[in-house]
């Protein structure tokens, strides 16, 4: 709809042809998120799914802002997630994995994306974590058999 709208605006309106389509402003978007779902995981201790969607949020925000208190963060909501639903939350273990591997902490990161990897022995993302996360502390044999496996995304 956007280039239709810019087409019939370019007729009555020169400057409007030239005008972008309108940015989202991500970081105040992901701010009132975040708000959002702290305020829903303090009003059930037992949700699973709110902090798994939290700890991804701070992850994101992480990335973005830099600041290493989100990754603390993502890795305690994702720990409560896994707490309350310990089987069957790839999701939570994902977002715990990528805390661990940002920071820095390799050995806890490998063992969490082997739990994953016991629920979907299959998957070629969390094979190619594994393989990651086993050439990060110098196994290559493990990490070498794993990409000849699931390196072009076939199980």
């Amino acid at each position: 709809m956007w280039p239709a709208f810019a087409s019939h605006a370019a007729a009555g309106d020169p400057t409007a042809a030239l005008t972008p389509a309108p940015l989202r402003d991500d970081a105040t978007i992901r701010a009132k998120t975040i708000a959002f779902e702290e305020s829903r995981a303090a009003l059930d201790p037992e949700d699973q799914i709110t902090p798994r969607m939290l700890s991804e949020q701070y992850l994101q925000r992480y990335r973005e802002r830099g600041d290493v208190g989100d990754v603390l963060r993502a890795e305690v909501a994702a720990r409560r997630s896994l707490r309350d639903q310990p089987r069957g939350n790839a999701a939570a273990l994902g977002a715990l994995a990528s805390a661990q591997l940002t920071l820095h902490r390799f050995r806890d990161a490998l063992a969490t994306v082997r739990t994953a990897r016991a629920n979907a022995p299959d998957d070629p993302r969390l094979a190619m974590s594994e393989a990651s996360l086993d050439m990060e502390l110098g196994d290559y044999a493990a990490a070498a058999t794993l990409i000849g496996r699931y390196g072009n995304g076939d199980t």
